[in-house]
């Protein structure tokens, strides 16, 4: 579950283990992130299936109570588990990298603008002052940038 809310909503780390069960809206699928970085009050979004499995998970939680009463070291771990498990730590290693559950920001960023969504909307989800935040966790898969390019360059259309 942790997993999927990191890559079905887009949050840190750290408001993932802050937000309280009152903090999940059921109804809208919504999260309500209290002070999240910059002090900041955003929504995020989350899926029904994600929202399904909170309230599950959530029954019988005081609504006051962490949903995640887990340190962020813990998080860590588990993310670090499923990549390791998956050949996913081996794949960034070998790109010079680290995946880390920040890499989850990432990921739902590129996925949500690959799938249409506009970049401003993207900033306040993932609760960015500037767009040009929001852009530098935006990395366009290249198959995508293939296909661009197969259906605008003059000499891919045969309009050169």
């Amino acid at each position: 579950l942790i997993i999927r809310i990191l890559y079905a909503s887009g949050i840190r780390r750290s408001e993932l283990t802050s937000f309280n069960v009152a903090d999940v809206d059921f109804n809208q699928n919504r999260i309500f992130i209290r002070s999240g970085k910059g002090d900041k009050d955003r929504y995020v979004l989350i899926d029904d299936e994600t929202t399904r499995l909170l309230d599950e998970y959530t029954q019988g939680f005081p609504i006051d109570e962490p949903v995640f009463d887990i340190s962020d070291r813990t998080v860590n771990r588990a993310v670090k588990g499923v990549a390791d498990e998956l050949g996913i730590s081996d794949r960034y290693k070998a790109m010079g990298r680290k995946f880390t559950a920040h890499s989850f920001r990432h990921t739902y960023a590129t996925h949500l603008y690959e799938a249409g969504m506009d970049p401003f909307e993207l900033k306040d989800l993932l609760g960015h002052t500037f767009v040009s935040t929001t852009v530098k966790y935006v990395h366009t898969a290249l198959g995508r940038v293939q296909d661009t390019y197969n259906t605008t360059h003059p000499l891919k259309t045969g309009k050169a």
